[in-house]
């Protein structure tokens, strides 16, 4: 219990930080930029995500085969699974960089306003694939720290790049009054590389005591990996057409300047879910280990354990953030984006189902039913990108329609599947699993609907705002902690 909080911690303190940086560094990037050449760099890190596809689901994968040999005692085999990625990915930008040059030349609009700075646009993207690979590669090998449940020096890592990005960052901007799209991307390249010595560091220090030399790659247990990879893949695939296809949509059916509203709103609401998923995610390794020692009593115990926490920690964070968040965009960024505000809301709606479901979902990928999941994925996807455009074209909703067709594909996925999933392939015997969760979804949106209708927060002052979010938040975790306290105990003396 002390690690997982260790753990919650420090992840949570990385969340922060970030939101710190984008928070402080957004408005000065949009008004050295613009809103035209901001909405580009959202494009760029779009199409670079897309190109983050081809690893194939490699790493996840690796993990998975990782913890459950791991969980066995077999360091050996253990070893043989991270050996093998780390070739996949030492030889993955032979084909990944050339094919993403390619794919930028066709995404990219041919406009007047895009030509003017097609090289710019090409530079940043090779700087930004690059630093994509290094990540790529230090993840891989941060799985020895995953492996361990040392979350809080993975936590440490990503701080450390975090805080190195933005210092590079403002000191361009502030100082040489930069405008180029290339050297920001150099930046991020740049602090890809410290990631990757951090990360080599750090995990050959405090990592699982697993071997990681070319000479236990194999060409036999990399084929295991990409079978159950092929289907991460596609599910990735999907993942990221439902974050990052909605851009193009916009840039397409509406413009390139609602590309930069419409970001604004889902980097908020991902903030909120990022930060509160934390809670579930610390918990991956120890599930996958479960999993492989088929021990569904200790599954179960643990499952309703982040239920609990969730519902302690996360419904009353949602309910502030419906509270303050268009208080908040008005003093961050202005009435220009007051739309984003929208968007976050409607975004955001589906987060307690996300999280309440997120440790059954991570049951049933260790379980290996990776094939259903993956299309349970493409579907959503499908169909997010129809009821998207259906939204703008035949309703004109603009940007709320996109908003309401992500929203919708997630509220499918995690109130209906995911359950249906659950139930049939674990077999759990204590219903409270299923139950807790739905009794959350209610009361959550009970409140919600009641807060944003009933009361109405104009605060048009930081210190007001930090103060008064404070003290509700903790007012409304206190509330949920006493309200959840015999739940809780209830579950720890099962244990």
């Amino acid at each position: 219990m002390r690690q997982y909080k260790i753990n919650l911690l420090s992840s949570w303190s990385v969340i922060v930080i970030n939101i710190a940086i984008v928070f402080f560094l957004t408005p000065v990037i949009i008004a050295t930029f613009g809103t035209f050449k901001y909405g580009i760099w959202v494009l760029i890190n779009s199409v670079v995500s897309y190109i983050s596809l081809m690893e194939a689901g490699v790493n996840i994968s690796t993990g998975r085969f990782v913890n459950i040999a791991y969980s066995r005692d077999n360091t050996q085999e253990a070893s043989e699974y991270l050996s093998s990625s780390l070739a996949f990915y030492t030889l993955l930008p032979l084909v990944v960089v050339p094919v993403s040059m390619l794919l930028l030349v066709v995404f990219f609009p041919k406009s007047k306003d895009f030509e003017l700075i097609r090289l710019e646009i090409l530079t940043a993207a090779f700087f930004a694939v690059s630093a994509l690979l290094l990540n790529l590669i230090s993840s891989n090998i941060r799985i020895k720290l995953n492996t361990n449940q040392r979350f809080e020096l993975v936590a440490l890592i990503e701080m450390l790049s975090l805080l190195f990005n933005a210092a590079l960052t403002l000191i361009y901007m502030k100082l040489f009054s930069g405008e180029s799209l290339a050297v920001m991307s150099l930046i991020v390249f740049v602090t890809a590389v410290l990631g990757l010595l951090l990360s080599l560091f750090f995990s050959h220090i405090y990592g699982v005591s697993l071997q990681l030399r070319f000479k236990y790659a194999s060409s036999k247990t990399f084929k295991k990996i990409i079978n159950f990879s092929i289907w991460v893949l596609l599910s990735n695939l999907a993942v990221v057409s439902i974050n990052h296809s909605d851009n193009f949509i916009i840039s397409g059916l509406i413009n390139v300047e609602a590309v930069s509203t419409y970001a604004v709103g889902f980097m908020i609401s991902f903030y909120l879910v990022n930060m509160l998923s934390k809670i579930n995610q610390v918990k991956n390794p120890e599930i996958q280990q479960l999993v492989g020692r088929a021990d569904v009593s200790g599954l179960t115990i643990l499952l309703q354990r982040l239920i609990t926490n969730n519902l302690i920690f996360s419904i009353p964070v949602i309910i502030c953030f419906y509270l303050f968040i268009d208080s908040f965009i008005l003093l961050w960024l202005g009435e220009q984006f007051s739309e984003s505000a929208v968007v976050a809301k409607i975004l955001a709606a589906p987060s307690i189902c996300i999280l309440l479901s997120q440790g059954a979902g991570a049951a049933l990928w260790a379980k290996g039913l990776v094939k259903t999941l993956s299309l349970v994925k493409i579907v959503g996807a499908m169909l997010n990108i129809v009821l998207s455009v259906v939204l703008i074209s035949v309703f004109e909703l603009s940007l709320v329609g996109v908003a309401i067709a992500t929203s919708l594909v997630s509220f499918l996925e995690c109130l209906v599947l995911i359950p249906f999933l659950y139930l049939k392939q674990m077999k759990p015997q204590k219903g409270s699993v299923l139950l807790l969760p739905i009794a959350g979804v209610v009361t959550c949106f009970s409140i919600i609907y009641l807060t944003t209708n009933l009361v109405k927060l104009e605060i048009s002052d930081w210190i007001i705002l930090v103060l008064t979010g404070g003290s509700v938040c903790s007012l409304f975790i206190g509330l949920s902690y006493l309200l959840c306290s015999k739940l809780k105990f209830n579950i720890e003396h099962e244990n």
